[in-house]
């Protein structure tokens, strides 16, 4: 996220400063940013920990690495996004080239090769009350990505792995790694395809709500997905069409007393069919509708399985109340049905909301809501419901100094289990790009977990966090 700006060459907004216009200098400037900061960090914390909607619901997101636009729809940003029009940037979208790593040539592509290395401090490595243990570990990250640079189609490579080593509890230790690919073809300027694989060896985090509490190390998971999709766009008409098929592949791990805890029970498939339409109905306005068909298998006993279908359904606008606030509202309804007769069909309205404000120049918060049906299984074989509150605010300091705040809210609902679990958050950081091969970060974040319908699940962790980036 980033901060509001302005472009020389464009009109300005309301609330922004003209370029030639005199800016407020020296301590009234800081006590105005000041108070707005307060202001702005309030109302934050206020939506974040607002109650949340009893409800299930299904998930509901377009995190699969499809590129969903045309050439036709980026073009037209420029009548129907009236940020765009008027150059309102977020700090993502913010170009900061003195700081930007220029990469490796090769022909049409670029290589950008990053190594990472991290320190930090955790006064609760197991996750849990009754196992409390403090260590301090290392982190190292080497990512290398392969972007494309044709004059119509894109294609991005992301390669990496990670290795975290503790400095006591040598059983913690993992090493991990991950592939990305994406690409999509621009056959004209209203047709594309995109498709994108990843495959991940990933080991879960103890504070995941279906980690299992009596481990003695992270769950190691094998998690494949492959999407395809294809894009249209008619004038003010666009959607996508999508088949996307997901695979987690859980490991055994041994716990406290030396068991081994089966992890059989979460393997998990799913097949999604998803198509999705938006319409302009003016600068600044669009409606927006999803419908997803879904069928998961799972392994399963001899007695048990949650092998289901289900479909997902959701419509609402996407727009602006001004060109400094965005938001996103969309609601409907899903259900799932599972085969095995011993499980209740699952339905309920559905619900995804997010908020960007660009509230200075300097300084964007954006906030966002969802209660959704995960895509897993615990380790009993329950079903779960998580709700998710997020509040985030970042402020530029400098160009190249930018410190971050979340606060954070969730909460899960086991299916079937009188459980549910509550928990909280706050974090605070600071990203520090020092030139175009270096970057610095650091980090504190509280963590705590509280469960109204039984207690032997409270625990609260804090963790300091420092790291380097050596990026080319």
């Amino acid at each position: 996220m980033a901060l509001a700006t302005i472009r020389a060459d464009r009109e300005p907004i309301a609330g922004l400063a003209e370029p030639g216009r005199q800016r407020m200098r020296g301590p009234l400037r800081w006590l105005g940013e000041a108070c707005l900061i307060t202001a702005a960090v309030t109302m934050a914390c206020a939506l974040a920990f607002s109650p949340p909607a009893r409800a299930n619901t299904l998930s509901f997101d377009d995190s699969d690495g499809l590129h969903r636009r045309t050439i036709a729809h980026t073009q037209r940003l420029r009548d129907y996004d009236n940020a765009k029009k008027y150059g309102a940037e977020t700090m993502q979208d913010r170009p900061r080239r003195p700081w930007e790593p220029d990469g490796w040539r090769f022909g049409n592509f670029l290589v950008f090769p990053t190594l990472g290395v991290a320190i930090e401090s955790d006064d609760n490595i197991y996750w849990s009350q009754r196992h409390r243990e403090s260590d301090l570990r290392t982190d190292i990250n080497p990512v290398i990505k392969l972007q494309s640079r044709f004059p119509r189609h894109r294609m991005k490579v992301v390669l990496g792995a990670r290795s975290v080593n503790h400095l006591r509890y040598k059983n913690l230790d993992f090493v991990e790694g991950f592939g990305h690919l994406e690409t999509s073809f621009h056959f004209d300027h209203a047709h594309t395809i995109s498709i994108a694989l990843t495959s991940n060896f990933l080991h879960e985090d103890r504070a995941d709500p279906v980690a299992p509490e009596n481990a003695r190390t992270r769950v190691p998971s094998w998690y494949n997905r492959a999407v395809i999709g294809i894009t249209r766009d008619v004038g003010r008409l666009y959607g996508t069409f999508s088949l996307r098929l997901e695979d987690n592949d859980y490991f055994d791990v041994i716990a406290f007393d030396g068991s081994t805890i089966d992890q059989d029970i979460r393997d998990i498939r799913r097949l999604t069919n998803e198509l999705s339409l938006g319409y302009r109905i003016s600068p600044g306005y669009e409606w927006l509708a999803k419908v997803r068909l879904i069928r998961q298998w799972t392994l399963g006993t001899g007695t048990f399985n949650r092998n289901g279908t289900g479909y997902e359904a959701l419509s609402g606008l996407a727009f602006e109340l001004n060109p400094l606030i965005r938001m996103r509202v969309l609601g409907g309804y899903g259900a799932i049905t599972y085969d095995h007769a011993g499980y209740d069909p699952t339905a309920s309205w559905l619900i995804e909301a997010q908020a960007t404000w660009l509230a200075t120049q300097r300084m964007t918060i954006y906030t966002t809501i969802n209660r959704a049906y995960a895509d897993a299984i615990a380790t009993d074989g329950s079903a779960f419901i998580n709700t998710n509150i997020i509040g985030r605010l970042e402020y530029e300091v400098w160009r190249n100094l930018i410190v971050n705040a979340t606060a954070e809210y969730h909460q899960t609902d086991f299916v079937g289990l009188e459980r549910i679990d509550q928990s909280w958050s706050a974090t605070l950081g600071v990203d520090y790009l020092h030139t175009k091969n270096w970057k610095f970060d650091a980090k504190i974040k509280y963590d705590y977990r509280y469960s109204p319908t039984d207690p032997q699940f409270a625990t609260s962790r804090t963790r300091i966090r420092v790291g380097a980036k050596l990026r080319f």
